[in-house]
């Protein structure tokens, strides 16, 4: 299982753009025997980008959320996803009916002091897995219900870069 840090995440962010409009434009300018660089050509390039990626797949496993503690309405989920296509995967935004705001956050430790941040994108390289989990990169949870039980679900989607949304049903956990 790979954890990725946040500055290697915005660098593997800016190649994978870079590297998929490049590569894109050399295929298309090799199929075509013209040139592509006028706005046209550029505009039907990041379509062509969104169809070739909307096959790409995350997988997510033992996704479970806490429960809030009583009073709160603030909680967090873990769970892993596996990206099992070829490609890079931009993991943007999480949302849920049942939660008002969700945020991708991750533990680090600076100067012995260990920090919460939100992660505003995640990159999922081809074939890796992002494991949240409690010390390490999760989801926050914000306007969870008090009502929730142990074993009740919750649906997040997750927003990829592609276009694509991803349905995770997440199951209740009391905190112990």
């Amino acid at each position: 299982m790979f954890m990725i840090s946040t500055p290697f995440t915005k660098c593997l962010r800016a190649l994978f753009k870079a590297g998929v409009v490049t590569l894109l434009l050399s295929v298309l300018g090799a199929c075509m025997g013209e040139s592509t660089n006028d706005a046209a050509s550029l505009a039907s390039l990041d379509d062509a980008a969104s169809t070739s990626q909307a096959s790409a797949s995350v997988v997510a496993e033992a996704a479970y959320f806490r429960l809030p503690v009583p009073g709160r309405d603030v909680s967090s989920a873990y769970l892993t996803l596996r990206n099992t296509s070829e490609q890079a995967l931009g993991l943007t935004e999480f949302s849920s009916e049942q939660v008002r705001a969700i945020e991708l956050h991750e533990h680090v430790h600076k100067d012995g002091v260990m920090q919460m941040r939100r992660v505003e994108q995640f990159v999922l390289p081809a074939g890796d897995t992002l494991v949240m989990q409690p010390g390490g990169y999760h989801l926050m949870l914000f306007g969870l219900s008090e009502s929730l039980a142990e074993g009740d679900k919750i649906t997040i989607e997750l927003m990829l870069t592609t276009g694509d949304n991803v349905s995770i049903p997440l199951s209740g956990r009391a905190v112990r």
